[in-house]
Formats: structure tokens, C-alpha cells, sequence
């Protein structure tokens, strides 16, 4: 809420949905609950580094992992983070910065055969290059390299087949 107009009474009432520039950042706690009920496993969003931090997205991998795509508050670096569902302990499965500003997307792919048939693989697109491609990605996070590349850029993946390997 912010009083902004020069009226008075609950007419000059402006209400934001989101922090002013320079406030403080709204604090989140992301927690599962079993599908039958029971107790909430509270996951460690931050991995050490809570210093005004953004959660952007979650998304479920393979295994009782859930990966939580943190942003800092310039937005210039984004760490996503493999957590355990059943612990709430997570580790930085990957880090994207750049100089100026990292642009969100949906292009974060869990596979489900994996490589050499292990679950945990993932499909992701980058910038770094200066154009955004797709890269291959082990189950640490270990870039195993460019699956595009070129002076062009990639505006979204329509779809993935694991068994011909087409993207």
C-alpha cells in the first residue's frame, strides 16, 4: 500500500503488487506437503545465500527433486537449485550470469531417460553466447555442450524425443 495522491481517505489508497524500488523484498519459504497429508518439509530456497534473493520458478525433475530457479535483486544472476522433496536440502545445480540482465524462460527440460538411461538429465537454454541456445546438461549440471548454435536464437522448444534424440 502507498498513500500517493494528494486526497485524503481511503480514495487516496494505491495498492502495488509488487516491493517498491529500494524496499524490502517479500520473504517465501517453499514447503511440500505428502499428497496423503502429514507433515510440510520446508526447502532450503537459498542454499546459504539469502541476501534478497527472487524465486522465480519450480519445476519437478525425476527422483523426489523439485528445482527452484532463484533470481538476485538485479536480476543479473540466476542460480536454479536441485532439492531433495523429502529432506528440503538443496545444492546449486546450475549458475546463468550475466553483466546486465538475465532473462527468464521456459526452457529448463528434465529427461526422462536421461543419459545412458539414468534419470536427472536436462535440456536448458542460454545466453551466454550473445544468441539463446539449447545445451545438454548432465545430472550435476555439467554442460556436455551446444545442441543449436549459430547467430540466431532459439524462441522456444515444441517438443523433445528422447528415443530418436530430436529436439
Amino acid at each position: 500500500m502507498h498513500q500517493g495522491k494528494s486526497s485524503l481517505g481511503p480514495e487516496a489508497q494505491e495498492d502495488h503488487a509488487y516491493t517498491f524500488a529500494g524496499g524490502p523484498n517479500v520473504k517465501v519459504r517453499l514447503g511440500v506437503v505428502p499428497a496423503n497429508g502429514g507433515q510440510i518439509t520446508w526447502m532450503d530456497l537459498f542454499c546459504g545465500y539469502e541476501d534478497e534473493e527472487y524465486l522465480a520458478k519450480v519445476k519437478g525433475m525425476h527422483g523426489n527433486i523439485l528445482t527452484a530457479h532463484v533470481l538476485n535483486r538485479s536480476h543479473s544472476k540466476l542460480k536454479i537449485l536441485k532439492i531433495d522433496i523429502k529432506t528440503g536440502q538443496s545444492n546449486v545445480l546450475l549458475v546463468e550470469e550475466h553483466d546486465t540482465w538475465v532473462n527468464l524462460h521456459d526452457c529448463f527440460i528434465p529427461l526422462d531417460k536421461g543419459l545412458n538411461r539414468t534419470n536427472g538429465a536436462f535440456i536448458w537454454a542460454s545466453e551466454k553466447t550473445g544468441f539463446k541456445h539449447v545445451y545438454l546438461h548432465d545430472t550435476n549440471g555439467v554442460c556436455l555442450g551446444p545442441i543449436t548454435q549459430g547467430d540466431w536464437m532459439v524462441e522456444q522448444v515444441a517438443g523433445v524425443n528422447e528415443v530418436t534424440g530430436l529436439v
